[in-house]
């Protein structure tokens, strides 16, 4: 676990170096890319002074260029827009040069207002790095904060389980269940975990298709519990006293758990149910089992120990 944790905090380091260095690149590419954009609009500003005959604009925007000219060839094009200037123009006066350097003076302004901005804006952020150590600090709690989610949910488990179990040996001492006279002569230990093409190891003495006489009314209908596995090999069932939320490799465990304490099953093979009270579950593929006993006249609603799971799935057979 130490060397996990130590691995966890190098690599989380190694991202911040990473995301510190792109940052710097993403920058200077930002700044080259304002020079050519300025470069190629004094060029084209000058180009319209040259047409204009203005020799004062053509060498003020010429001027502004070579602030911003990177490569020799940025040169060679100023000096050949220079040329073509003095070739066809004259000065047409200082106050017209003065008006001209002045509106170079406000774009130049601008455009350090602008640069300045972007520059302040990646310092800003690159402020709001977290430190190596807050980090490292960071990474700790995620993963003591995770450990003692894991712990709770195990602690869960076992907590709802017991109550599970508490829940059936009260249901039956107020009811008592008479169970078949097979079930004496061999007692199953469990109900072992099954594969998803055969049947669970049921004791020889359960006949699964001969429900038991009970002492219930004989109108209600016999308790049924319907189990599937998921995806991990974990065991979930929804039967008379409750629905599990939590899967287990114990099967025969989770039967007693809602309330099915002497299954057997009510077809021989896997059926497939629809859940009709959690849309999202949609279909699933399981085993449906007889409990041993009817369900007890009144409320068979999910929210009682009296639940009759035919409201909760379609598809199981008449």
């Amino acid at each position: 676990m130490l060397f996990s944790r130590r691995y966890d905090c190098i690599v989380l380091l190694m991202l911040m170096l990473t995301t510190i260095l792109v940052s710097q690149v993403i920058v200077a590419s930002d700044l080259d890319d304002l020079d050519k954009a300025e470069f190629n609009e004094a060029i084209t500003r000058a180009r319209e002074c040259v047409a204009a005959q203005n020799a004062g604009c053509v060498e003020a925007q010429l001027a502004l260029a070579k602030r911003r000219a990177g490569s020799s060839k940025d040169k060679a094009l100023i000096e050949q827009i220079r040329s073509a200037g003095m070739t066809s123009s004259t000065d047409n006066g200082e106050q017209q040069a003065s008006n001209e350097r002045a509106v170079i003076r406000a774009q130049e302004q601008r455009r350090q207002s602008v640069r300045q901005a972007r520059i302040d804006a990646d310092a800003t952020q690159a402020a709001n790095q977290p430190s190596t150590a807050d980090a490292i600090r960071s990474a700790g709690a995620q993963m003591n904060q995770q450990l003692a989610i894991q712990l709770a949910e195990k602690q869960y488990a076992q907590e709802r389980r017991a109550e599970n179990q508490q829940r059936a040996q009260r249901a039956e001492r107020v009811e008592p269940v008479r169970k078949p006279a097979a079930y004496d002569q061999a007692k199953p230990a469990s109900v072992q975990p099954i594969a998803a093409s055969s049947p669970p190891a049921l004791p020889s003495a359960a006949k699964p298709v001969t429900p038991a006489k009970t002492t219930g009314t004989p109108t209600q209908p016999e308790a049924l519990a319907f189990c599937w596995q998921t995806k991990r090999g974990g065991w979930l069932c929804d039967g008379p006293g409750d629905e599990t939320t939590l899967a287990e490799k114990d099967q025969a465990g989770q039967l007693s758990g809602v309330g099915c304490r002497t299954p057997s099953l009510s077809v021989p093979t896997s059926i497939t149910l629809t859940s009709t009270r959690v849309k999202k579950r949609g279909s699933v593929s399981g085993w449906l089992y007889r409990c041993g006993n009817q369900l007890k006249p009144g409320d068979t609603s999910h929210a009682t120990w009296n639940r009759d799971i035919r409201r909760f799935w379609s598809g199981i057979p008449g």
